[in-house]
């Protein structure tokens, strides 16, 4: 979160975050569709994840290939600075389910 963030600023804390960044609220609107059986049908809006870091004092870097994350430098890691690396995928891809919603049917009567 924004807050994490800053107090790992603020403390000075070389944390680094990586935002698996499709550009949608896809995670939740896939979840949506497994637990309701129907879209969300509220897009979300784009955000840019290194703009927010930079913001917030901390380092922002953004990764649209993978020639782009192994360029990424070692000497990022261990500073005294968070990192947030917002990491661009595909919209589309589908990535493996855990049993989280499932476990959030049983709130709806659905699990």
């Amino acid at each position: 979160s924004g807050m994490a963030l800053t107090t790992c600023v603020q403390e000075r804390l070389g944390v680094v975050f990586v935002v698996l960044n499709d550009g949608v609220m896809n995670m939740v609107e896939a979840g949506f569709r497994r637990v309701y059986k129907r879209p969300l049908g509220a897009p979300g809006p784009a955000v840019d994840f290194v703009r927010v870091a930079e913001s917030c004092g901390a380092v922002g870097l953004r990764v649209n290939t993978v020639a782009d994350l192994e360029a990424l430098s070692p000497a990022l890691i261990g500073g005294d600075r968070p990192v947030v690396v917002d990491l661009r995928v595909d919209p589309s891809a589908a990535f493996a389910q855990s049993g989280r919603d499932q476990t959030l049917g049983t709130f709806t009567g659905r699990g």
